[in-house]
């Protein structure tokens, strides 16, 4: 039986303390209604607890509904409703992005207004909205995505950079790709140098510079000594996180995290998750460097969304014995946890 599912004991005796008045009890077995597809059941005592502004029980209903909206266009008022109200519940503005991403996908495709809205977005100073714009124009309008992702970057995303050389580098600008990476690169992050590598490269296969021998390549790019990668290494575990999250919802969370099987060389792992459910695996090792993987299935759009509401600082801080810490996706609870093993 799933995690999420109740049963019928679960059921009769969390229908016993809700009766009462348990306001755990009424969102466990709200929750566990609506995982069973029991909708109109499930917010009898959803709604109460949602309008008294519990946000678990508001995220449950908003998500649930946004699933819905994607194929009847009469959910989606109801989405909206609740998304929004999770934006003012958890006080952060950036819960619609993630709704103008939805609404994309909704039957009705509201796609302009999901642009209207994160460009709003934009003008109050959102680096998330500034780098979803960017990554809606990659296709359509590299030369915008560009200007989206350096305004990110202003605003205060930490990985927009790495996208603004990525898409850099797909026009054939490679010398304003150099630009963005050299300075991470002279800093000392890996991934940086390794772009900058191949833009070097690119350069000198293109014919708009000289194409550089091995020595001049190592030169113009600089060495990184192993000690100093493993601690590159361990320091990028965070922005990388922070990478899945802010661009969590849709296509972009394939990106971030192909992103992150580049910058640690992995392409995942036939280990046995310990967890229940999709997790995040940070691993310290002093001897071998610090290692990052996502295992475990793909994530639900409510796992997703509460990783871009999660504190990653705390959640993925290194252990000081060298242990294992895996960021796990609790279903019953609908939080992320940390276990260190």
């Amino acid at each position: 039986m799933p995690a999420s599912e109740l049963s019928p004991e679960e059921q009769h005796l969390l229908r016993a303390a809700a009766e009462r008045g348990d306001v755990f009890a009424r969102f466990r077995l709200g929750k566990g209604l609506l995982d069973r597809g029991n909708r109109e059941e499930a917010k009898r005592w959803l709604v109460p607890l949602a309008e008294a502004d519990h946000r678990e029980a508001v995220r449950a209903l908003a998500w649930s509904a946004s699933r819905l909206a994607r194929t009847d266009s009469a959910y989606e008022a109801e989405a909206e409703h609740w998304l929004r109200r999770e934006a003012r519940v958890s006080q952060d503005r950036d819960v619609l992005v993630a709704m103008a991403v939805e609404m994309r996908g909704w039957a009705s495709g509201r796609v302009a207004e999901a642009e209207q809205l994160v460009a709003g977005l934009v003008q109050e100073g959102s680096a998330r909205a500034a780098g979803q714009l960017a990554f809606w124009d990659e296709d359509r309008d590299p030369a915008a995505a560009v200007h989206w992702y350096r305004l990110a970057m202003e605003l205060g995303d930490k990985s927009a950079w790495s996208f603004l050389g990525d898409c850099l580098s797909a026009q054939g600008r490679y010398a304003e790709a150099e630009a963005v990476y050299r300075p991470y690169a002279d800093a000392g992050d890996s991934f940086a140098r390794r772009k900058l590598q191949e833009v070097v490269r690119a350069q000198g296969e293109s014919g708009t510079a000289p194409e550089p021998e091995q020595s001049e390549l190592e030169l113009r790019v600089g060495g990184l000594p192993d000690a100093v990668a493993t601690a590159v290494i361990t320091a990028a575990v965070l922005p990388f996180l922070q990478a899945v999250a802010t661009q969590a919802a849709g296509d972009a969370y394939a990106k971030s995290r192909a992103l992150i099987n580049r910058v640690l060389h992995r392409e995942g792992s036939d280990d046995a998750d310990p967890c229940q459910g999709p997790a995040l695996h940070l691993v310290h090792d002093p001897q071998t460097g610090t290692r990052l993987e996502l295992r475990g299935g793909e994530l639900s759009d409510e796992a997703l969304h509460m990783l871009t509401l999660a504190d990653l600082d705390a959640l993925s801080a290194p252990d000081r014995q060298g242990r294992t810490v895996t960021v796990y996706w609790d279903r019953e609870v609908g939080l992320w946890r940390r276990r260190v093993q």
